[in-house]
Order: C-alpha cells, then structure tokens, then sequence
C-alpha cells in the first residue's frame, strides 16, 4: 500500500484594516492567480489541464454558495508531500464574530450551531476566551472586514500535481486532483483549529480559537480544546455526531478528519484511488459564515469590526518586511 501523504496547511496573521465594500455577485466568486510561475513551467498542455480543474472546482463553490464575496487564491505546484495551503487571518472580537453569525445566518443548521454556542457574549464558550482568529475570506462572507494586504491573495495554495490524476488523462498519478483542491480551498475559505501546529498542551485556556473549534465537542457531547488526547467530533449541537477530527498528534492538520471508512475531501491523509466529493465540509462551511445558494441572504448590517490585535501560537514563525506573520506546518 503506498505511503499516505498528509495535506497541510498555514496561516499568516494581518493586522486589522478596513473592507471598504463588498462587491455585487449572485455568488461567491474567486480570483485565481498563479504567481510564482511554477505551474507555467510544466508546459503549455500540462498548465493548461491543471488551470481547467482549478477553475472546474472553482465553480463547485460558486455554485454552491452565495456570498457576495471574491476570494483571491494563489495556487502553484509544489514537488513534494500533496496538498498545503497557507492562509490569511486576522484576530477579532469574539462577540463582534459571533454578532456577524447571527445576522449572517439563513438554515436551519445555521440556527441549530447558533443555539450550541448560546447568546453573543464577550467570551467565546469554548476556553473563555475573548477573542477569535478569522481567515479574511470567512470575515468577509459574513459581512466583517477582512483584508490580507494590498496585492496579497486570501491564501497560496501548493498541490503536487504530479501524484495526481486531473480526469482529462493528462496525470495518472494516485490521487484525485479535484479533492486535493477541495481540502485546501476548505481551509482557505475558513477550516482550522486552534490545535493545528501547536505543542502538546492538555489544559484550558488553550490558544486562541477558530471557528470549527465552537463545534468540537468530545463523544459525550462536551467541548473539547485537548490537544492530541481523545476523541473528538464535529457537531453542530453535541449530540448528533458529524464526523471525527484528527486528534491525533502525527503532523497533520487536527481540524481534518481522522480517515476511516469511506474517504472523505477533508481527510487527514489522502487515500489512492478514491475520488471524494464535498459533504459534510459543505454543512461547516454553512456554519462558519457561508451561504448556500438558493437560501435568501439577510438584509445588509452594519458592523463594525473591533478587538483586532496581533498574536497568535506558532510552530515556527516568519515574518516578511511588510510584518505579515505567518505558521507553517511542515509538509509530509
């Protein structure tokens, strides 16, 4: 059986600045650039395959969602591991995120994650605290500012296509290029743990939080923030259990999910052969601030941003002369 490859991810931290307006699309709509050249550099056909999956899978989330939003991605080939993604976010008020929510939100699901975290208050329920960290691209569906920096993209995504099969039959390699893309445009649209990257630490308060951590509970319907202890869930109320995280201190990404039974696009590890579609990913995106379409959108809110500040848990950090900070999980 050949060896599993991990997807990864990172995350760098802006500071605050303000999101002048919104544009006016029926649906979330995507910037797709290739700046560092290295998918030009395979050649003319091999470029052009690959940028026509991209811009396919592209259009599964436009159509699947309808936040008047676009989202700038980066996206490059990289030789070794599959999949890494490295994403802006910035730190806000925990209430100011959670006040977006609830005026942002349209489904039934939507209203149900809502009950879980209860009223709006200053602390978030999972470790008390204050604050929260937010992609750019998930603060702007939910009507926040959100901006990674002039001429920056939401995130730089990196795929070895090489070990990829694109479905045109130009890559026969083990592992489907569209459920890469998915996995890695998931945690650019806003998947992540507090957890990802972090040294092992068992006790509360642990770090600061991001979204899919409000829905992280335990199997007996409690929240947990354990770092690679126990078992734990994706679960909009704590009770019906949606998938299991990868809790698991290997490497990989504890916001992906443990890998078992039939595979899955946000899988910690990829599985050969096996050509996973988006599911449950499409219910957490819903909850953390993205609209499925056909759902009317709320009326316009005015909402203004506050508690934004620097500083967040690292594995390793990098910073660039514009003062963007980045943590980078280290590719398998």
């Amino acid at each position: 059986m050949a060896t599993p490859f991990r997807l990864t991810r990172s995350l760098f931290l802006v500071a605050s600045g303000l999101w002048a307006c919104l544009p006016g699309y029926a649906n979330l709509m995507f910037n797709a650039t290739y700046s560092d050249g290295s998918i030009a550099a395979l050649g003319i056909a091999p470029a052009a395959a690959i940028k026509a999956t991209i811009n396919n899978v592209l259009a599964v989330y436009s159509a699947d969602f309808a936040d008047n939003i676009t989202v700038t991605l980066d996206f490059g080939y990289m030789a070794g591991g599959l999949g890494q993604s490295q994403s802006a976010y910035q730190n806000v008020s925990y209430q100011t995120y959670c006040n977006a929510l609830v005026a942002d939100h349209t489904t039934a699901n939507d209203a149900t994650a809502l009950a879980s975290i209860g009223p709006c208050g200053a602390n978030n329920p999972v470790n008390g605290a204050s604050t929260i960290n937010v992609n750019t691209a998930n603060l702007r569906a939910i009507g926040l500012p959100g901006d990674p920096g002039a001429g920056k993209p939401d995130s730089t995504i990196g795929i070895n296509f090489a070990i990829t099969t694109l479905g045109n039959g130009s890559s026969t390699g083990p592992y489907d290029a569209s459920a890469v893309l998915m996995h890695e445009i998931d945690e650019a649209l806003g998947f992540g743990s507090a957890l990802d990257g972090n040294p092992l630490i068992t006790t509360l308060p642990f770090g600061t939080i991001f979204p899919e951590d409000l829905w992280r509970y335990n199997g007996a319907g409690v929240r947990t923030l354990l770092h690679c202890t126990g078992q734990a869930f994706f679960s909009l109320d704590g009770s019906t259990l949606l998938h299991q995280f990868h809790n698991v201190c290997d490497g990989a990404d504890q916001a992906d999910w443990q890998n078992g039974g039939i595979p899955a696009v946000q899988d910690a590890f990829g599985t050969a052969g096996a050509h996973p579609v988006l599911g449950v990913e499409l219910t957490a995106l819903d909850v953390i601030g993205y609209d499925p379409a056909g759902v009317p959108e709320p009326g316009p809110v005015l909402l203004v941003l506050s508690g934004l500040g620097l500083g967040a848990l690292a594995r390793r950090r990098l910073r660039d002369a514009s003062g963007v900070t980045s943590r980078t999980h280290e590719p398998l």
